[in-house]
């Protein structure tokens, strides 16, 4: 496909074949042997469709499959060698093979089919759109080519090209020969034309179906062209198979031609196309970063560069590749597409869609690699195997040798300057070396004096750092012995002096603004030595380090930072305390295990991390924000990183024993869309609905992959089949075993699953209903996929259908008929027998009822003739009233009064219950009123009171029993001596209110907003309420019968009000909302109607009383009794 983007340089001269190559290393390689994927030795041609499966073209063993999950088989009728494949813009696969061509399609259960075109050709092609041409089976011969366009499909063997068109289903044929051409080994499309290589006729463009020389095309005769590749507006590169029986030994293999002018250039070096001469060209890829890839046949892939220099070379001896032959390409559309190549026996996933690369062992260094540095333009590995320094090997790979004879294990390295001149240094496990521009080393033990003029190795050196306030000053750190301080005056090495007080090994050494140095040992411990000091402060959690582990040091910002398992810990050098510095990566590294942490030239930051797993992220900060990305960086290995070096435009880490190669640019490109496909979906207990893809089907029958079920009417499932079992995939290459997945069945489940690495559900004896199936997967590469829906519904067993529910409902309503003919003919001869009873019993019944009533009536008589007459108030109070309310026939609320040696006792009292039971009792407390009134001589309203109570509870044999009624009364009783003119009150339960008329004196002091109210007391600026409380205890057993009545006596005083009453008033329920009337309202009415006399106060109490009410029932005696002294 024509890459606007790729534009090489019109330049002759290039660089010799012998320059560096894999400079940067190689891409990571997955291959997939024949015990995996069942192909054949050779696979011809590559494809994806488009939800990325992949499909291969093979030898013996049809189309291979691959959905990211299993490899399965396409077979093809009569098992032809396959040869070409093809994508179609709608998703449709074309199919080229030995005397075959066609396209595959799901089948109506989604399984891939193969549909053949050309069976039909075999007889004759149609004759109005094919020139009333017949064809035998032997001139289609092996399609070994197929070009897809727009609107058509191009269908080449050597002799024939056979143009499908898809919309109407017609064939064209072009027979070859005819015109000349004797074997068309090579089609591509080039900004709209058809461009085919003949052999020995050279290049041609297709016009009307006829084959036209192209301006030039004679230069590319007796050349077997396999690479047509475009590159530009008007230029295409032309890679030739040598053939020394077509060519001389000096012909060129690769050109740069332009289409236009016909003008054919070698844009390579002479080198570079002896090479690619000898290489056995056969098929070619242009990635999306402009670069060539050409599979050979015995050299692997060669890489050119936009300028057509060799800048990698991928075979066996560089790369994972497990075979030198390379036989077919295909890579998709984008920088995030990888590379997939068929070799002999393999298909190779190749990486080149991932930010990094990687350079191993084989490049020549052993052991792992603990830290590298670039000096003086190479590349020197720190290794535990050595010291490694860069170089080019014999074939131009960029290559590795061991620096002399430093084999022994080396931690780091470390660039020093002074006086302008760089040199290295590398600590190892015998000593410190010094590396020079040149290559020549010095072991700086040999020129070391001890004050003691003796000279001693200094044994293993971890790490060395050189002094930014003195340059002359180093500061070596050891395994064992501390820290070595040294002076270097440009050529020779002193010793200074020896710091010992340290436990551990110096793994690393910081010097800030101060001069102060920040030792990290191993195991976890920090450090500070002052400048100029003596003496190391050894940092705690007490200095501010959180809790945990230190995991190193570092500097950046000019701020000496602390890499936790915590976090990151920045030191204050004015307080001397570690704070948390988690701002500096906008709270991420807050409680984070961080192992690692580096800045790079252009800035931005690599933190390295634990959870779980070793996590590499990437930071780039601006003023506003802060770019992270993870997800790429976690296909390198879960092992801590042991260095970061910024060399090269390029980020190296490396990695136990590999060296991986970070582009930052491709780091920063947007991830790929990815989507999670299903690939099996059964019901019932092993009923297929479907397997492989869902598909849309077209108006000329024809079925179209697609990615899911949204288009089509969503399917309705029998009962029977109401199992349910969902298989998917991921087709992301860059790691498709290590996706996970999250699903939810809507309308079963309340909520997604974890996330866990499995391919499948199931689902038992679902109820009916609709429901909908989602599934997610969440790659490696931290790219949560698009989700994949099926939507179904499980219809009603049959018994719950509408048919059968109006049948139920039929044979019950028939049902229900008999059955009441059935009743009505029995009860009517019932009926007819009851009534007869019935008669009978209602007559017994309303006699009954007439003498119960009777009774009660008599009842009430009894208990009216026993309550006192009024003449005792009329001729003793000329101002009074009472208010006298049963709920039944008979009341258990009384009223009782009388008058003895000029002592006036007036009671309201309330039994237990009412109607008859209540009754009882008040007849029981008249009785024995009037008895201990006879019997004493002018008692006290407390000892009456008291008396009464010993009265009920001996009557009513009451001892406190838990299991006998708590039987008893309420009582206000009010006695007006007229004697010594003095009022008496004594209460069980019931209180008394009483109402004067507020002086001047006492309407001045209640309208004082400091003053407070008696309790219980109201006002209405003109009265005054006052309550006179009672005993919380009954006339009756209770808990306090040891205790006296209380008892209030004051002086009588003319135009006072007393209220005695029980709660039935208070209680009853009414009004809007149906609450009780309440005390409260009941005080406030009392004071309203005071400027009225008791008569008239009566009638007011009784007519609020019935509005009250309304329609309610009266839920209780009511007694209310009212005198005013006068």
């Amino acid at each position: 496909m024509f890459r606007l983007q790729y534009i090489l340089p019109l330049i002759l001269l290039v660089l010799p074949v012998k320059a560096q190559v894999n400079h940067f290393g190689v891409p990571v390689i997955k291959n997939y042997g024949q015990d995996v994927t069942h192909g054949s030795d050779y696979s011809w041609s590559i494809t994806k469709d488009n939800h990325g499966v992949l499909y291969i073209a093979t030898d013996t063993r049809g189309i291979l499959r691959y959905d990211g999950h299993s490899w399965s088989n396409i077979s093809i009728p009569g098992d032809p060698v396959i040869r070409a494949l093809g994508t179609a813009k709608d998703g449709t696969i074309y199919v080229g093979g030995a005397f075959e061509f066609g396209y595959l399609q799901p089948s109506a259960t989604g399984a891939t089919e193969y549909i053949s075109i050309s069976k039909h050709l075999y007889d004759t092609l149609d004759e109005n759109k094919n020139r009333h041409l017949k064809i035998s089976r032997s001139q289609i011969q092996e399609i070994n080519s197929l070009l897809i366009t727009d609107s058509l499909v191009y269908f080449k063997s050597f002799e024939s090209l056979f143009i499908y068109n898809p919309r109407t289903a017609g064939t064209e044929f072009i027979y070859f020969r005819e015109h000349g051409l004797t074997q068309v080994q090579s089609i591509a499309c080039f900004n709209g034309k058809i461009i085919i290589a003949d052999i020995l006729k050279g290049l041609f463009e297709l016009k009307n179906n006829i084959p036209v020389p192209l301006p030039g095309g004679e230069s590319f005769s007796r050349k077997i062209c396999t690479v047509i590749q475009p590159v530009s507006e008007k230029e295409l590169i032309v890679a030739t198979y040598y053939d020394k029986n077509l060519a001389g030994s000096n012909d060129d293999v690769i050109f740069k031609y332009d289409i236009t002018t016909g003008k054919a250039i070698n844009p390579v070096s002479h080198e570079l196309n002896e090479l690619l001469k000898g290489s056995q060209i056969y098929t070619s890829v242009l990635l999306s970063s402009g670069e060539l890839l050409l599979g050979t046949l015995s050299e692997g892939i060669i890489v050119l560069s936009r300028e057509m220099k060799m800048t990698g070379k991928w075979d066996i001896k560089t790369t994972d590749l497990p075979d030198q032959t390379v036989t077919a390409f295909y890579c998709g559309d984008g920088s995030s597409a990888e590379l997939w190549a068929a070799t002999a026996g393999f298909i190779s996933k190749i990486l080149v869609n991932l930010p990094f690369t990687e350079l191993a062992p084989r490049t020549g260094y052993e052991g792992v690699v603990n830290n590298l540095m670039e000096f003086n333009n190479d590349i020197y590995l720190a290794t535990d195997l050595g010291i490694f320094k860069s170089t080019t090997d014999n074939d131009g790979n960029f290559a590795f040798s061991r620096l002399l004879n430093l084999n022994q294990q080396a931690f780091s390295l470390s660039k020093g300057i002074y006086n302008k001149k760089e040199f290295l240094l590398a600590c190892t496990m015998f000593g410190l070396y010094h590396i020079n521009p040149d290559g020549s080393v010095r072991n700086v033990d040999n020129e070391l004096f001890y004050p003691d003029g003796t000279k001693r190795g200094t044994n293993s050196v971890r790490s060395v750092l050189q002094s930014e306030i003195d340059p002359s000053l180093f500061y070596m750190g050891l395994s064992k012995s501390g820290i070595t301080l040294l002076r270097y005056n440009g050529s020779t090495w002193k010793f200074e002096k020896q710091l010992k007080d340290i436990e551990g090994s110096v793994a690393s050494i910081i010097e800030n603004e101060k001069g102060d140095i920040f030792i990290f040992t191993n195991p976890s411990k920090l450090m500070m030595l002052p400048k100029d000091g003596t003496t190391f402060t050894i940092f705690s959690e007490s200095d501010g380090l959180p809790e945990g582990y230190v995991n190193g040091i570092a500097k950046i910002n000019n701020k000496v930072l602390a890499i936790t398992s915590k976090g990151i810990y920045s030191y204050n050098s004015e307080s001397g305390k570690w704070n948390d510095y988690d701002e500096l990566l906008f709270g991420y590294t807050h409680n984070v295990n961080c192992k690692d942490l580096y800045t790079d030239g252009d800035g931005d930051l690599w933190l390295s991390a634990l959870n779980d797993r070793i996590f590499e992220t990437f930071f780039r900060k601006d003023s506003s924000r802060l770019r992270m990305i993870r997800g790429p960086l976690n296909m390198m290995p879960n092992i801590e990183k042991l260095d970061l070096k910024h060399i090269n435009d390029r980020i190296w880490i490396p990695k136990s024993k590999s060296i991986f190669v970070i582009d930052k640019e491709k780091l920063l490109q947007t991830p790929p869309e990815v989507f999670t496909l299903f690939s099996k979906i059964t019901i019932g207990s092993d009923s297929v609905f479907m397997q492989g893809s869902f598909y849309n089907t077209l108006e000329n029958g024809r079925r179209i992959p697609a990615r899911d079920n949204r288009s089509n009417p969503v399917p309705e499932f029998k009962y029977s089949y109401n199992s349910v079992s969902f298989f998917w995939t991921t087709p992301y290459f860059p790691d498709e075993e290590s996706v996970v997945y999250s699903y939810r069945l809507e309308g079963f489940d309340k909520a997604w699953s974890k996330w866990e690495k499995v391919f499948y559900k199931d689902f038992t004896n679902l109820p009916y209903g609709k429901y909908t199936f989602r599934v997610k997967g969440k790659t490696i590469t931290d790219i949560e996929t698009d989700e994949a829906a099926f939507e179904f519904i499980i219809l009603k067993p049959w018994y719950l259908t509408t048919l059968m529910i109006l049948l139920y409902a039929v044979a019950f309503i028939i049902l229900i008929i008999l059955i009441i003919r059935a009743y009505t003919r029995k009860l009517k001869n019932e009926n007819i027998r009851l009534e007869g009873i019935v008669a009978e019993r209602t007559a017994v019944v309303v006699k009954q009822k007439e003498e119960l009533e009777s009774s009660i009536h008599y009842a009430r008589r009894i208990q009216m003739a026993l309550l006192p007459s009024e003449t005792i108030l009329s001729e003793n109070l000329k101002n009074y009233f009472i208010l006298f309310k049963p709920r039944d026939i008979v009341s258990g609320d009384f009223y009782w009064m009388t008058k003895k040696e000029n002592r006036l006792y007036i009671v309201a009292a309330d039994c237990t219950g009412h109607g008859v039971p209540g009754a009882f009792m008040s007849l029981l407390g008249m009785s024995f009123l009037d008895e201990i009134i006879d019997k004493e001589r002018s008692p006290r309203a407390d000892y009456i009171l008291g008396e009464l109570r010993l009265h009920v509870t001996e009557s009513l044999k009451q001892s406190g029993g838990d299991d006998e009624a708590k039987d008893g009364m309420d009582m206000a009783l009010l006695v007006i001596d007229y004697n010594t003119n003095r009022v008496e009150f004594s209460g069980a339960y019931n209180p008394c209110f009483r109402v004067r008329k507020l002086s001047e004196e006492d309407q001045k002091r209640y309208t004082d907003s400091d003053s407070e109210m008696p309790d219980g007391s109201m006002t209405n600026g003109n009265y005054l309420l006052e309550t006179i409380y009672a005993s919380k205890m009954p006339i009756g057993i209770s808990s306090r019968m040891n205790e006296d009545f209380v008892f209030y006596d004051w002086a009588l005083e003319k135009g006072v009000s007393y209220y005695l009453f029980s709660d039935g008033y208070i209680d009853q329920f009414g009004g809007t909302n149906g609450r009780k009337f309440m005390k409260k309202n009941f005080k406030r009415l009392i004071l309203e109607i005071q400027d009225y006399p008791m008569k008239k106060q009566k009638e007011i109490l009784e007519e609020r009383l019935k509005e009250w009410m309304g329609q309610m029932p009266q839920i209780d005696d009511i007694l209310v009794m009212g005198i005013r002294t006068d």
